[in-house]
């Protein structure tokens, strides 16, 4: 539970913003989104339709909260959040002391999916103005439910196209590290990769022949620290899927027999 009587503060988030404006390194990317996910406390500003009136640290009834938007020059709405009162201060149009809400990762993820007029959230839009958008949202609630439970709940439609290819730039260093830690899962037959493109958005997606669910956040933090803000998805294999039917005609950069990964490391 948030204390509302401690101040919002997020120093390392917000140093590592300014330090990524200025300096475009990808490799600060890994400890922002770790900050935004797993660690931060922002604030959204807000307004009420009714005056409010608070009564033992409540709302009265018929106060109804409206979480305030910004609407950049393409006529997209994003939803601000900022790191700290100094930033919600560089907003000049809002009144001196505007009334604010205290939100972590899943309550602004669950904002911006509610509300299908929001393009995505701008962290400190009157400074470092970090922009995340829907697709990277979803993406994210992804990683923080296979890094927290072991695998997502995420249906994919119908309708969404996915394509899948080899990575140009091959990650081997994270795939040894991935195939590393497979040594040690017994239930582990095999593991593929490939880079998945859907809805504009491209993360490496490996496919692992299990049955034992435990694998997936074992791969997720091998992967981690290999990432340099891409996004990574992990899938249990299913033969009778389309994926699992393509990994059935790749060469996978695991196989349980050898204990060994091979192939994009031995090409010549």
């Amino acid at each position: 539970m948030v204390d509302v009587n401690t101040p919002v503060t997020n120093p390392n988030l917000k140093e590592n913003l300014k330090a990524y404006r200025e300096s475009n390194s990808e490799s600060l990317l890994d400890s922002i989104f770790e900050a935004i996910i797993m660690e931060a406390h922002l604030l959204a500003v807000v307004s009420f339709d009714n005056a409010p009136k608070i009564a033992e640290g409540k709302l009265t009834e018929g106060a109804v909260m409206r979480v305030n938007h910004l609407t950049n020059a393409e006529g997209q709405s994003y939803l601000p959040l900022f790191t700290d009162w100094e930033e919600v201060a560089r907003w000049q149009s809002l009144p001196n002391k505007p009334e604010t809400l205290i939100v972590r990762f899943d309550d602004f993820a669950a904002m911006v999916q509610k509300n299908e007029t929001i393009t995505g959230v701008v962290i400190n839009p009157f400074s470092t103005n970090f922009v995340l958008s829907r697709q990277s949202l979803d993406n994210f609630k992804r990683q923080k439910e296979i890094r927290l439970t072991g695998t997502s709940q995420e249906v994919i439609e119908k309708e969404t196209e996915i394509m899948l290819g080899e990575p140009s730039d091959y990650p081997q260093a994270m795939v040894a590290a991935i195939a590393n830690a497979l040594k040690h899962h017994l239930g582990v037959k095999k593991a593929w990769l490939q880079l998945m493109r859907r809805n504009g958005e491209s993360s490496y997606l490996i496919v692992v022949d299990s049955e034992d669910r435990s694998v997936v956040p074992v791969i997720g933090e091998s992967a981690k620290p290999f990432l340099k803000g891409m996004f990574v998805d992990i899938m249990l294999y299913e033969a009778n899927s389309s994926i699992g039917q393509r990994m059935d005609s790749l060469e996978p950069f695991y196989l349980a027999k050898s204990n060994t990964f091979f192939g994009k490391f031995f090409k010549k």
